[in-house]
């Protein structure tokens, strides 16, 4: 393993472009908690990084709809968000055409 010094003799600049390029192409992950903000809550922003993480999940890998959709409810119930599952998920996705079988393994 080098050393930290050995590490940044190397070429300091690589790692440095290489994590804010990963930073731009997953910028929809990036929480900022400013105190001073508008409440100032701290669960708020945790919930809403949590809650960022699951349609991040949700648009790169679409073949797990219904997993993400059973995270986003577990979401709903941990952080006490019903309205959330109203206006969200149960408002915008139609349940009506899952099987059972779907129903079982996916949720």
């Amino acid at each position: 393993m080098k050393s930290l010094k050995e590490f940044h003799e190397t070429n300091p600049h690589d790692d440095i472009e290489r994590d804010i390029t990963a930073l731009a192409h997953n910028n929809q992950l990036i929480v900022v908690f400013d105190p001073a903000g508008a409440n100032g809550n701290l669960k708020d922003a945790i919930a809403a990084a949590i809650l960022k993480r699951i349609y991040f999940r949700r648009e790169k890998n679409a073949s797990s709809k219904y997993k993400s959709l059973a995270m986003e409810l577990k979401w709903c119930l941990v952080w006490d968000k019903v309205d959330h599952a109203r206006q969200n998920v149960f408002a915008t996705h139609i349940f009506e055409n899952i099987s059972t079988s779907h129903t079982i393994q996916e949720f």
